[in-house]
């Protein structure tokens, strides 16, 4: 595992297709026989107190916590113009899919990929849009549509999979909770990702390291150890501390109300 694990840093922060078969080779190992109650410490063993316990966990995960709306416009009055996108560029962002750009999307799809609750890989995707043109056009149209903000209900829904992490198995922090879209909403998010690239470098600090292109987050890490080594060597009696901070879910904290208001 830990050499699958170097490989897929090595390939960067992308679900590469590497990244996916290392999920089907551990899928022996992925099935929970028994948890604990994040409450109260019980063992459980039955089916359904197994299935009822992942609810109640991520149920109470997911519900975000409330937010300081003050303190919320505070932060946006104080970002600096040159942080902000032109309306040339937010233009850029928003307009229609073109044919080639729709087919160069599903062209650079992953291969082997394992679909959301539509069952559709992009095997399939491919092959209908190759055979029938009106396939074609309402794919466009789906992507259109989400960048007006419509979107069908099937785009709330996705399927999750928990993947063991490190610790004890039996307590549900330790499993990484993976949410697999379907494709047409996967399209939409790369169509999003490859137009945010060109504009990145004006919304994201440079010392962001994670998951840029072009960068790893072990980029940090390396240059702390590098600045460490160097105060150890040119001043040794300094009480300096190094702290390292790490949020327990913190993808999963955003609050969804304070992202709106950023990217809107």
């Amino acid at each position: 595992m830990l050499r699958s694990a170097t490989r897929w840093l090595e390939q960067g922060e992308q679900n590469t297709k590497n990244f996916f078969n290392v999920i089907k080779d551990r899928g022996a190992q992925q099935t929970i026989q028994s948890l604990k109650k994040a409450s109260t410490d019980e063992k459980l063993t039955s089916m359904g107190d197994i299935l009822h316990e992942p609810r109640s966990f991520y149920q109470m995960l997911y519900t975000p916590d409330a937010i300081d709306l003050a303190a919320v416009h505070s932060l946006f009055g104080n970002i600096p113009e040159e942080a902000k996108l032109r309306e040339m560029e937010v233009e850029r962002l928003i307009k229609p899919p073109t044919t080639d750009c729709f087919l160069l999307l599903l062209d650079h799809a992953l291969k082997n990929k394992s679909p959301g609750l539509d069952g559709l890989p992009f095997e399939v995707y491919r092959y209908l849009v190759s055979k029938f043109l009106p396939i074609l056009r309402l794919l466009q149209q789906l992507l259109t549509d989400a960048l007006r903000g419509v979107f069908p209900a099937s785009r709330k829904q996705t399927r999750m999979v928990l993947l063991f992490k490190k610790g004890d198995p039996e307590l549900l922090k330790n499993w990484r909770p993976l949410s697999l879209i379907s494709s047409d909403a996967y399209l939409f998010t790369k169509l999003l990702a490859n137009r945010f690239k060109p504009v990145l470098s004006k919304l994201v600090t440079p010392y962001q390291t994670g998951f840029m292109p072009h960068y790893l987050i072990p980029d940090n890490a390396w240059l702390n150890q590098t600045l460490m080594t160097n105060l150890r060597a040119a001043a040794p009696d300094d009480p300096n501390v190094s702290v390292l901070l790490d949020q327990e879910k913190a993808y999963d904290r955003v609050n969804p109300t304070y992202l709106r208001m950023f990217v809107l």
